[in-house]
């Protein structure tokens, strides 16, 4: 639990640190910051293997990060640099990471779903153990795109995870203000905390879906922060309090120091052709 703690507590730390920095106009994209959703990407990779697949929406930072992807390349594929996940052309809604597994992110709402789909198609024709899941938000449920995937996953029998993260909002528009919404009819979660979170994923089944609600901890597009509520911030659990103040110091000074390495890494970059 301490391990996965920790990755939470990185993917914050980055998160806080790009809105910190932001305003400095060095980042070339706009950033859609994962602030209050860490439990749903750190508990949903922690059942995946190191060659399983991700696909994710745009607001991907903490799916890339828990699935293990390099932080120096994405800080300066934010900085449009030549040695970002996407050769710095890609920003923060298009984050790629071959290496650890992540193929994909899109912009598009649901536009990554019949991606990871076609992907999972290739896996079931090859035959191999790989596994794939798909990040979406709550506002593809209102459109037919992922009705179809999930319709053709299940008639295929693909080894495909649709993660649904519901933080209530789309983009600026609370989601009970939205007439004919169309709604998820799959069992939810809490997904305030890893305690939440990890008794659900335990029961992922490749084709599925896991619907989990969650937090967004700033405005639709960085850099701005929200206050989060603590009784549903993932970093603020009681289950977290036995960690010792003097380890958590140990923590937040190894991974600022891993940040400000990821951040000089980009400033000294070359620029993307």
């Amino acid at each position: 639990m301490k391990k996965l703690y920790y990755q939470m507590l990185r993917i914050r730390m980055v998160e806080e640190e790009i809105s910190r920095r932001y305003p400095e106009g060095k980042m070339r994209c706009p950033c859609h910051l994962s602030i209050g959703s860490e439990a749903i990407a750190v508990g949903v990779c922690s059942i995946l293997k190191p060659d399983d697949v991700v696909f994710c929406h745009h607001r991907c930072h903490a799916a890339y990060l828990a699935k293990g992807g390099s932080l120096n390349k994405m800080i300066a594929e934010l900085y449009g640099k030549a040695t970002g996940g996407n050769g710095g052309h890609g920003g923060s809604q298009h984050l790629i990471d071959r290496e650890a597994g992540i193929l994909g992110t899109s912009a598009i709402v649901g536009g990554i779903l019949p991606i990871a789909l076609g992907y999972a198609e290739g896996i079931a024709r090859s035959g191999t153990s790989q596994r794939v899941v798909a990040f979406c938000g709550e506002t593809v449920w209102g459109n037919g795109t992922i009705h179809e995937v999930i319709n053709i996953m299940h008639l295929r029998d693909l080894p495909l995870l649709i993660v649904s993260e519901w933080n209530g909002w789309s983009t600026a528009t609370k989601i009970e203000n939205i007439q004919h919404y169309g709604g998820c009819k799959y069992a939810s979660y809490a997904a305030s905390s890893l305690i939440d979170t990890l008794p659900a994923v335990s029961l992922a089944e490749f084709p599925g879906v896991l619907h989990f609600s969650s937090q967004r901890g700033n405005e639709h597009v960085g850099p701005a922060l929200w206050d989060l509520n603590a009784n549903q911030d993932p970093l603020s659990h009681p289950e977290y309090h036995d960690v010792k103040p003097e380890l958590l110091s140990l923590w937040r000074k190894e991974i600022q120091e891993e940040i400000n390495e990821a951040f000089e890494f980009a400033e000294q970059s070359e620029w993307a052709k």
